[in-house]
């Protein structure tokens, strides 16, 4: 499972990124001072990065790059419900099933382990961390996003049970929160995403 550490990086780029879209991409030190990292903290957290295919860095000597998300390192950011689902397939392999071709870790985990229904003390964790992020939104954004509705159709789910659907959810806030203008919001938040899909499916 990724670290939060990583999570913060990916957003940072994402986020600086976005500010300059025509760049080929941001050098590690604007990451820093967003961050308020050293670059001996962030220099290996890129290598790392780098190594999984996450981001690309063209380095101007041992302590700095220009970085650039790869396609994977961006759907970490927009898509957080479908990577964790991707990286579920080699943590539970004691737990899969593999019907009709079809290889899906975090869906044949909840038919084994988390079949019954959802909690309510960790139902209201995921409503809590749903409004965390609302929150933290424009209101012209939350208005223009019907996340009003999109609660309630969390609340829903969780009641009826339904870990996929309200996972999705909190993860298609995450493609809301990119559209806000404070990279504060945007790192911040899809940390309470990831934890709350986590929480979801009991993932460490």
């Amino acid at each position: 499972m990724i670290d939060d550490k990583y999570l913060k990086i990916l957003a940072a780029i994402y986020y600086l990124s976005r500010q300059n879209p025509t760049m080929r991409g941001v050098h590690s030190n604007r990451v820093e001072a967003l961050l308020n990292m050293s670059y001996q903290d962030l220099v290996p957290a890129l290598r790392y990065l780098e190594s999984s295919d996450l981001l690309t860095a063209t380095w101007g000597g041992s302590h700095s790059a220009l970085v650039a998300l790869t396609a994977t390192g961006t759907d970490y950011v927009e898509r957080p419900l479908d990577m964790l689902r991707s990286l579920e397939r080699t943590l539970t392999q004691t737990n899969t099933i593999n019907v009709g071709g079809n290889f899906n870790a975090i869906e044949s985990t909840i038919v084994q382990m988390n079949s019954g229904t959802i909690s309510e003390a960790d139902a209201n964790i995921v409503r809590d961390s749903y409004d965390t992020v609302v929150a933290q939104l424009p209101p012209d954004l939350v208005a223009s996003q019907d996340l009003q509705k999109n609660r309630e159709d969390l609340n829903a789910k969780l009641q009826a049970g339904d870990r996929l659907g309200a996972a999705g959810i909190i993860s298609d806030l995450a493609k809301v929160v990119s559209i806000a203008k404070d990279s504060a919001v945007l790192i911040q938040t899809l940390l309470i995403i990831y934890h709350g899909i986590r929480l979801l499916f009991h993932l460490p």
